[in-house]
């Protein structure tokens, strides 16, 4: 359509203007989800739980590390990288899942449905803002082996790495997750307790998949996402396992903003 040729008589178009509001409009938006961004991350680190993770991981990893390799004999980091993953699969959902459902609860949620902010970008930055502390932890775990090494034990660094990536997908996914489930919850304590049934129903079925048929034993292998911890923690992955949490954790965010948009239409 031209609108220089459609627009009313004694209204003339304005690009400059319509320019000048679109660039208002996204820098309001822009310094609204650095607000947010901020206020999460300084809300998860105002919290003592946080503290506990960060030191419950770390306290984990390096027990792991003392039994499997100082212990054992032998540098041995699957069965370090499968226990913490284990770990990682249960508490991460926890984290999240009260993130959404707290604000619903609490009744500032309609405090930023008022904001410029869509439904995704809220979902988007507290997602980051959990990411952020997952991240942190994750590379507290680095001081282990650090430590091992000063005292004459050569860590094979690329395994290490490896490891941590794998580690690090799967907390993406496993926040995504619990984010999506407290979209759906209007109490921290139901979407806590949907987490953890969630979580508990996957290990179920993965630990079943042998009583399955081939074709479907295979469908399940593919959808439960903790198996795809595996290759990682084997040193031996390939750009599809990347692929695969890339994708696990973009569907269930933008389903988290999809379920959190409904509250909003019923507002």
């Amino acid at each position: 359509m031209n609108l220089v040729k459609d627009k009313p008589p004694g209204s003339p178009y304005k690009p400059q203007a319509a320019a000048v509001a679109m660039s208002s409009s996204f820098s309001s938006s822009w310094h609204a989800m650095q607000a947010l961004l901020q206020a999460e991350v300084r809300k998860i680190f105002s919290s003592v739980l946080s503290y506990i993770f960060l030191a419950l991981l770390v306290f984990f990893y390096a027990l792991l590390y003392f039994i499997y390799v100082f212990i054992g004999g032998r540098y041995q980091l699957q069965p370090i990288t499968e226990n913490i993953g284990l770990l990682l699969f249960f508490l991460t959902p926890l984290m999240s899942a009260t993130m959404i459902a707290k604000e619903r609860r609490s009744g500032s949620l309609i405090m930023l449905f008022l904001s410029p902010l869509s439904s995704l970008q809220v979902v988007a930055m507290k997602y980051l803002a959990a990411l952020f502390l997952i991240s942190l932890a994750l590379a507290s775990t680095l001081l282990i082996p650090l430590g091992m090494e000063l005292f004459s034990f050569v860590q094979d660094w690329a395994a290490v790495f490896t490891a941590l990536l794998g580690l690090w997908l799967l907390s993406m996914a496993s926040l995504s997750l619990g984010l999506f489930l407290s979209a759906l919850s209007s109490s921290e304590t139901s979407a806590s307790l949907l987490s953890i049934f969630a979580c508990l129903f996957i290990i179920i079925l993965r630990s079943a998949v042998n009583s399955f048929p081939p074709l479907l034993a295979k469908w399940v292998d593919f959808i439960v996402f903790y198996q795809h911890l595996f290759p990682f923690a084997r040193s031996f992955f390939s750009p599809s396992d990347i692929l695969y949490f890339l994708v696990f954790t973009a569907t269930f965010l933008c389903l988290a903003a999809f379920f959190t948009d409904t509250l909003r239409w019923r507002r």
